[in-house]
């Protein structure tokens, strides 16, 4: 496990080397750069920086901007402001990253920018997705799905099914998320796209989520598995790991559910990955909570409480407010407990009292008619290359029959 670890951070540094050379790269083309040239460099230079240095990314969105406004392009205008909405939900401005996203998308609509469209769905999906707002971000994802069917890109239809995917397991719906996460597995594997780990992952959580914890453990497994034979991000590894932990957990292992969650939670300090130790210390809370650690089961639940809070993953908060009910009540703080289970069960209520309004109706009912038309052209398809391929066998047989009865004549003849 060590030594993977320090495989992984050894890629880590190639990918920063790699980085740096792209960034210093594209610099020095910016030099010469004019006009769309130019422009393009900038909003490049903004996708290089925008997850290692977003005060860069920042700069040079500033510039493609003062570029767009000079030009008075619309597409050029859409792109900066969706690379602006990208930086506000970073920064955790959700709600000022989602009024942004629906003015430009508004723009892209109203120009006729179908592409554009379909790609700011997708990131408002994501912002709505991050505050919990699951109807809002399940409309956002099929209409974005709908169009991608259209146009048929495997790459694409993976990114939106997975979302969409993600949505239903936040929905406490386990079974429409399989749906969907299979359907991304066979896209990716059909077309040979990769980042198959991933998907693993979300498979996994969503068989445990479904208590189908053989099943769960199996992806997770895989994507470990993967991660020895071809190396991984570290997020991805983190992810394995808690989820193996959080299975021997639900089976009541103790041992293999330490080992794994402390593996998840090391690697996740050292990459920095705060979102992923909000799940991770919760995970480990409830498993020292459940062997009666209750000191330690506290220590890791503030900390998973207070960085839930920190960077506002509301459904962290709920689950737990809902882990603080039990550990007060096994300490025989009942009026604490009480409280909590309130908060609990009030957070819950909002985050799950999603209505699946009429539009996702009619979306979901359009996405599915579409898979099937695209089903049948399929299968209409393949019969049609069986057809041509019968009715080449035939003529080849009708004219091998000739020659083959002659030599059969002459042959009885010799005879």
């Amino acid at each position: 496990m060590k030594c993977l670890v320090i495989f992984i951070i050894i890629s880590a540094a190639i990918t920063q080397l790699t980085f740096g050379q792209t960034a210093d790269s594209l610099k020095s083309a910016l030099k010469t750069a004019k006009g769309q040239d130019r422009f393009q460099i900038y909003m490049k230079l903004f996708g290089t920086y925008r997850f290692n240095a977003v005060d860069s990314a920042r700069f040079y969105v500033k510039r493609a901007e003062q570029m767009a406004s000079g030009a008075n392009d619309t597409l050029m205008l859409i792109r900066v402001k969706t690379a602006n909405a990208w930086l506000l939900n970073r920064e955790g401005r959700i709600l000022n990253a989602i009024a942004k996203y629906k003015e430009v998308l508004e723009l892209a609509r109203n120009n006729g920018l179908r592409d554009r469209v379909k790609f700011i769905l997708n990131l408002l999906g994501l912002s709505y997705y991050t505050l919990a707002n699951y109807d809002k971000s399940l409309e956002c994802y099929l209409e974005s799905l709908k169009i991608r069917q259209e146009d048929n890109d495997a790459e694409e239809l993976a990114i939106v099914k997975n979302n969409i995917g993600l949505v239903y397991l936040q929905m406490k719906n386990p079974q429409k998320a399989i749906e969907y996460f299979k359907e991304v597995l066979e896209i990716r594997l059909v077309n040979a796209l990769g980042e198959l780990l991933h998907v693993y992952n979300n498979l996994g959580l969503s068989h445990l989520l479904a208590l189908e914890y053989v099943l769960a453990k199996d992806y997770f497994y895989r994507s470990v598995d993967s991660c020895h034979k071809i190396g991984c991000e570290a997020q991805v590894l983190a992810e394995a790991y808690n989820g193996i932990g959080s299975v021997y957990l639900k089976l009541t292992n103790k041992d293999s559910s330490m080992k794994y969650l402390h593996l998840a939670k090391e690697l996740s300090i050292s990459k920095d990955l705060k979102s992923k130790l909000v799940v991770i210390n919760s995970n480990l809370a409830e498993a020292y909570i459940e062997w009666d650690n209750l000191e330690e089961g506290k220590r890791f639940l503030d900390e998973s409480h207070n960085m839930a809070e920190e960077i506002n993953v509301k459904h962290w908060v709920s689950k737990n407010s809902n882990i603080y009910s039990q550990l007060y009540s096994k300490l025989g703080h009942y009026e604490k407990a009480y409280f909590y289970k309130n908060k609990y069960d009030s957070m819950e209520g909002a985050l799950l009292g999603y209505r699946l309004n009429s539009r996702i109706s009619e979306l979901e009912k359009q996405v599915e008619d579409r898979e099937r038309a695209l089903l049948r052209e399929k299968e209409a398809q393949a019969l049609k290359s069986r057809n041509q391929l019968f009715i080449g066998s035939s003529i080849g047989i009708v004219f091998l029959s000739g020659p083959l009865f002659f030599f059969y004549r002459s042959n009885r003849y010799r005879k």
